[in-house]
């Protein structure tokens, strides 16, 4: 059986890294659900309280479903990495481009929705990103990572 390198193993880590970061968003809407409602209102001042009550629950769950997904996506590249799967590389490559724009849209959705927990979102975004580049370097860069996923799997 294949040991994998330092590198994968680096890989691998940042990938459940990267999952467990998916909840802070959804985590920020949850706890500050009454500041959300009240932006949901205001920008939106001619609709009745039901269907902003409606925005919100969407927004909420519709991101918790949503970061979940991407979290297991993580855990999947964690396993696929360590297992050599000789595509993993591409995948963690898609997977981090998605990522990094579905971030993009969540810092402009709680711009306009939670203000005053933007620096949190800015810096979990830019935590994020820094992962994903790091967890791409060390698929990429290294002769070890290239070595070892190309390496065909045995059973």
């Amino acid at each position: 059986q294949l040991t994998p390198p330092t590198t994968i193993k680096l890989a691998s880590t940042i990938f459940i890294v990267l999952a467990l970061l998916q909840f802070t968003v959804p985590a920020l809407w949850v706890v500050h659900r009454s500041v959300i409602w009240n932006a949901v209102a205001a920008l939106n001042p001619s609709l009745p309280p039901e269907s902003s009550r409606r925005i919100l629950d969407s927004t909420i769950f519709g991101s918790l479903g949503l970061h979940t997904l991407i979290a297991i996506l993580y855990v999947w590249l964690a396993i696929l990495t360590r297992r050599a799967y000789k595509h993993a590389r591409m995948a963690a490559t898609l997977l981090s481009v998605v990522d990094t724009l579905g971030g993009w849209l969540s810092f402009h959705m709680s711009s306009n929705l939670l203000p005053s927990q933007l620096p949190y979102v800015i810096g979990a975004e830019a935590i994020g990103l820094g992962l994903r580049i790091g967890a791409l370097c060390a698929l990429w860069g290294p002769a070890s990572s290239s070595t070892y996923l190309r390496i065909a799997r045995t059973r």
